[in-house]
């Protein structure tokens, strides 16, 4: 294999609710490979949005929150739920003004 001397690949930009959704990830599974995972448990959506889990399971069978199911797991995908934050976000400003 060649090696390309000098020349590295660069992440694309990230935004503070990415670091920060990173970051919660990291602290509650004590990994660094967390912001690799593509699906969030409950836990740790509740956990960013700051409610309770049950309260984020309402959310989900309301189909409130967008969510993967794969058989009787589910999970909420983690760049469609810095998506909806930010949607949300956006929303309360517009609203506010």
């Amino acid at each position: 294999m060649m090696a390309t001397a000098g020349r590295r690949s660069r992440a694309p930009a990230r935004d503070e609710l990415e670091v920060e959704v990173d970051r919660v990830s990291r602290h509650m599974t004590g990994t660094e490979l967390a912001e690799e995972h593509w699906l969030l448990k409950a836990d740790k959506v509740a956990v960013l949005l700051g409610v309770g889990r049950s309260k984020v399971f309402a959310m989900i069978w309301a189909r409130e929150l967008p969510v993967v199911r794969l058989g009787r797991a589910m999970g909420v995908p983690r760049d469609r739920l810095i998506e909806w934050i930010r949607e949300r976000t956006a929303e309360s400003v517009a609203d506010a003004s």
